[in-house]
């Protein structure tokens, strides 16, 4: 059978086999951790080999696969797994009698079997009957693949639920659902390899996956626009005229399953947030090759914030809140009001992930390591350096406050035009900002120019006890406020 035109492996029907008695007694009696996709000891080929329990689950196999079948991960069900298996564990004892020598041919009768890992099982003389044709070793493929299949379906469990009951830590999680990616070699046929391709794939083919695909040859990209550690950024067109910006996964980190997990998270997790106008609207995601996603957005004219204060300094612009600067920090204030309203974090609020228009209207970006919050659970330390809050950095448990802080340091930065905590326009080191955080010395700069309210704003913003912090929408108040009192005068 040509290796294009096989069929995909019923992975429904693998996950009830496993799911039965016989399934769960075989993990028992094995002790083999299918998960961990490393190749079982000798030790452990032995009491595979043993399991009455496996031989009955490959039985049941071998009703819903009998022909070869590639699961999600392209694995083909026999030739990859079923074969070596069998190999190593020897003729099987649910094979027919004329397909293989008797117990009697092949040692003496007071033999003891079940220390030789090469031989049949000591269950050979009651299943000598069946008909499946296959060995005890095919037992320890069929059961790892659809032990896989468990793992999938965990994880796509955890991964639509996203809940605060779901996990105390989200990410840890995450990587404990992905093994550990091979190195970066696309040919690469190691089990944890397989394990993680298996789980991603089985991700894409999720319905609120297909329900975000877009059509790969509805887009074209035009340019680079900007490249980090991460990720690449893209200016592009959807349908021919619709300009949307598209994030693709940094080249280093594409071939790594669980980097390409989290990156379809973003996607989830964008398309879950409600529509608003201070936030870069969703479009889609495509992919024509799983390794290589499209995530689509809404195109953003303007540049980031950063580069517009690196235009002032450089102009020598008046430092202090004018009315363009306060308009842009209520448009970041309302994006966090409404994130934090819908349980999310963004947890790298910073100058560069504030989008503008041509006319100058804030939108919030970069939702790479936001997550839905957890309230008082969260310790990832996420975000950058300058713009974290001190429990963040300390890897403490941490909420919404955490965007608050971050909040506060932007203030600063709409203010004096320089990067947070810069001496004589020079940026301090993150190992400085660090530790002085840490010890409680370090304090955002202001020039005189700055409006007192606001000045006192991003101080209660960055205060470092979280709960001394005001609440988003406590922040867009205050915000409201000044901007009226400005029109005002």
């Amino acid at each position: 059978m040509n290796e294009m035109t096989l069929p995909q492996c019923d992975l429904a029907a693998l996950f009830r086999i496993v799911q039965t008695p016989s399934g769960q007694q075989c993990q028992r009696q094995s002790g083999y951790v299918f998960s961990s996709g490393a190749p079982p000891s000798d030790a452990v080929l032995a009491k595979l080999c043993a399991s009455q329990a496996c031989e009955d689950i490959v039985g049941q196999v071998d009703r819903v696969a009998r022909e070869e079948c590639t699961l999600a991960s392209g694995v083909r069900l026999r030739a990859s797994l079923v074969e070596p298996y069998k190999v190593a564990c020897g003729p099987s004892t649910s094979a027919a009698p004329s397909s293989r020598p008797s117990k009697a041919t092949t040692r003496p009768p007071e033999a003891p079997v079940a220390h030789d890992a090469a031989s049949s099982s000591p269950s050979s003389s009651s299943s000598s009957s069946s008909s499946s044709g296959l060995s005890a070793g095919a037992t320890t493929a069929l059961v790892a693949g659809v032990l896989l299949v468990c793992l999938v379906v965990a994880a796509v469990l955890i991964w639509r639920r996203r809940s605060p009951a779901a996990s105390s830590k989200p990410e840890s999680m995450r990587t404990e659902l992905l093994p550990p990616a091979a190195p970066p070699d696309r040919a690469s046929s190691s089990s944890g390899s397989a394990s993680s391709e298996l789980l991603f794939l089985a991700l894409l083919e999720l319905p609120e996956m297909a329900a975000l695909r877009l059509p790969m040859a509805s887009l074209k990209l035009t340019r680079k626009v900007s490249r980090g550690a991460f990720g690449e950024v893209y200016a592009g067109t959807l349908d021919g005229h619709h300009d949307v910006a598209v994030k693709r996964l940094a080249a280093h980190l594409r071939p790594d399953a669980t980097q390409r997990a989290l990156f379809l998270d973003e996607a989830k997790l964008l398309s879950t947030i409600p529509p608003h106008d201070r936030i870069v609207r969703f479009l889609g995601i495509c992919w024509s090759d799983p390794l290589d996603l499209h995530v689509v957005t809404e195109f953003v004219a303007g540049g980031d914030l950063r580069a517009l204060l690196v235009t002032y300094a450089r102009q020598r612009a008046p430092m202090g809140f004018s009315r363009e600067k306060l308009r842009i920090a209520l448009h970041v204030a309302q994006a966090l009001a409404h994130l934090h309203a819908q349980s999310v974090l963004h947890r790298d609020l910073k100058s560069r992930n504030v989008l503008l228009t041509k006319a100058r209207d804030a939108k919030l970006v970069d939702f790479g390591v936001s997550r839905e919050r957890v309230d008082h659970t969260m310790t990832q330390r996420v975000g950058t350096v300058h713009w974290m809050a001190p429990e963040v950095m300390k890897g403490e448990h941490y909420g919404d406050r955490a965007d608050i802080f971050s909040f506060g340091v932007v203030l600063s930065e709409l203010d004096t035009h320089q990067l947070p905590y810069a001496v004589d326009g020079r940026a301090l080191p993150a190992e400085a900002v660090m530790l002085r955080t840490l010890m409680g010395t370090l304090e955002l700069s202001f020039s005189a120019h700055a409006d007192p309210v606001v000045v006192r704003l991003a101080q209660q913003c960055a205060a470092g006890d979280p709960d001394q912090r005001p609440s988003a929408a406590a922040v867009l108040a205050t915000l409201e406020q000044v901007l009226r009192a400005c029109d005002a005068e």
